[in-house]
């Protein structure tokens, strides 16, 4: 088996609510693997949901961190630095545009259905796509086509770019 190198990994918590045992675990996992593989380690936290996002769980993040004596080089060192410059509040136009890419591609589709009835069965079977719902549906998520077969392309950190062909089907 081939050892896959990588330069960067990263942790992401949600500023949602106070940090629990699963993320100390999470965070001290990550931290280990890439102090093995010589990788940098990013701190990214996940604040898209504006509504759940709050100063005190930011800075729990920070303080968190600490207490576990994990140190990371890229990211916010503290709360002003997060929201001045790392905060993903100045990467929506990037999130934005990669949604429209995909609605212009036709690759999205607007769905009804709730996680839940996906996760409660599994012969679940959505009909949303055939519905052709607009996107704007309230209520509705965006789903991605997968039954298309798709070319991914990755940017490496050479600059060079990898393409593969996604599976059609899972």
């Amino acid at each position: 088996m081939n050892a896959i190198a990588f330069h960067k990994t990263r942790i992401a918590p949600t500023p949602s609510g106070y940090l629990h045992l699963g993320n100390a675990f999470s965070f001290l996992t990550t931290a280990g693997l890439a102090k093995k593989a010589g990788a940098k380690l990013l701190l990214r936290i996940d604040d898209l949901d504006r509504d759940r996002a709050q100063k005190q769980y930011v800075e729990n993040i920070f303080d968190t961190l600490r207490f576990l004596q994990i140190e990371w080089e890229e990211g916010p060192q503290n709360y002003a630095a997060y929201e001045s410059s790392y905060s993903q509040v100045h990467r929506v136009h990037l999130y934005k545009a990669a949604l429209q890419q995909l609605k212009t591609q036709q690759l999205v589709y607007a769905c009804a259905c709730s996680r839940i009835q996906f996760q409660q069965s599994t012969i679940h079977t959505c009909t949303c796509r055939e519905k052709h719902l607009p996107l704007a549906t309230p209520g509705t998520c965006w789903r991605l086509v997968t039954d298309v077969p798709i070319t991914l392309e990755v940017k490496t950190l050479d600059g060079d770019i990898i393409a593969t062909q996604l599976p059609a089907a899972m």
